[in-house]
């Protein structure tokens, strides 16, 4: 378990972040076991362009589009090869214009149609790229560049510097057509920076060269990332325990610092015999979430209740009902990597 320390001044507590697995954000049915994948969105139209600039970027954008689509696709598909839950995983590559949606703001397809396509090519469900699109920003200055004349010599001359500023912009929804159900609908957006310099503008914007790259590598990037949608994931929760009320809580404190838990932990159970209540309570809690962050959530919300009835206070009950939750929802991650054979991974 990775652990991560936190400073927190002047307070009765240190703060810590530990990393958990959280369910995922997608519950596929165990029924699904065939996978189509489609490119539902449609081609964005051109728009008229007042400029040389303008007519290249639109040219631009267009091809971009049209390979950020692809990438996007085929990152979604190899994640998906990884989950051993499917047995087919297919790409449909043609589909009827008349299937394709309006955009982001679209129903999307109608279930009739959803059924035909899945009978077609014998899937289940439909995994969709229901929106892209990318939008460029230009901004130009003047600028002097160095550039070799005639002579080949390198000298400053006056020029522009372009920068680009793209917006890469996808929308994925899964189709259930057995209870008619869009099981999920989410749009990524990424952002990027691209600058060049030249003579004059139009050479400047030529002279641009890593756009398409990285509008393929982060359209990858978010294709993958939606297949990760259907995996537990890791999370950092921030988790307190309490470093003042009695001298051996901060000596268990500087226990803890130098990463001597088993010596933090001995000061903690001692105090359990202390007089006051208060102290007893804390060091309950501290014992809690220790047990925590071995993974052993059962044994943490024992001690959670134990410094309850020490001592009745918020912030033991918000632990005790933290825990109940992390508890229900382990049950669900674990539930979720048998079904994916990925329990070895954790």
């Amino acid at each position: 378990m990775l652990l991560f320390l936190a400073f927190t001044a002047c307070s009765t507590t240190k703060e810590y972040t530990l990393m958990t697995l959280e369910p995922a954000s997608v519950d596929l049915e165990s029924n699904i076991k065939r996978i189509g994948i489609i490119n539902e969105s449609i081609v964005q139209e051109q728009k008229a362009y007042k400029n040389r600039i303008e007519q290249i970027l639109s040219e631009k954008d267009a091809q971009l589009d049209k390979e950020g689509k692809k990438a996007a696709i085929a990152g979604l598909f190899d994640e998906l090869l990884k989950d051993k839950r499917f047995d087919t995983i297919k790409i449909i590559a043609k589909i009827p214009a008349k299937l394709k949606s309006m955009g982001e703001s679209s129903e999307g397809i109608s279930w009739t149609k959803v059924e035909a396509l899945c009978k077609e090519h014998n899937v289940d469900a439909i995994f969709s790229l229901s929106h892209y699109d990318t939008e460029t920003q230009v901004s130009l200055r003047k600028k002097k560049i160095i550039q070799a004349n005639m002579l080949r010599v390198k000298e400053k001359v006056r020029g522009n510097e372009i920068t680009l500023e793209t917006l890469i912009e996808n929308g994925w929804r899964i189709y259930n057509p057995q209870n008619k159900q869009v099981i999920d609908e989410v749009v990524f957006t990424e952002a990027f920076k691209s600058t060049a310099q030249g003579v004059n503008p139009v050479q400047a914007l030529i002279a641009i060269e890593d756009r398409a790259k990285e509008v393929t590598v982060q359209s990858k990037n978010k294709g993958e990332a939606y297949g990760m949608r259907l995996l537990p994931s890791k999370t950092g929760v921030v988790r307190k325990y309490f470093i003042k009320g009695a001298v051996e809580l901060g000596l268990a404190h500087s226990y803890v610092e130098a990463g001597e838990w088993e010596s933090a932990v001995k000061i903690w159970e001692s105090l359990y015999s202390n007089e006051d209540l208060k102290v007893q309570s804390r060091a309950a809690y501290n014992l809690a979430f220790y047990e925590e962050l071995k993974g052993n959530l059962g044994g943490a919300l024992h001690l959670a209740k134990k410094a309850q009835r020490k001592q009745e206070t918020k912030a033991n009950q918000q632990y005790i009902n933290v825990l109940k939750e992390r508890i229900e929802e382990n049950e669900i991650v674990k539930q979720q990597l048998a079904r994916t054979y990925f329990q070895e991974a954790y």
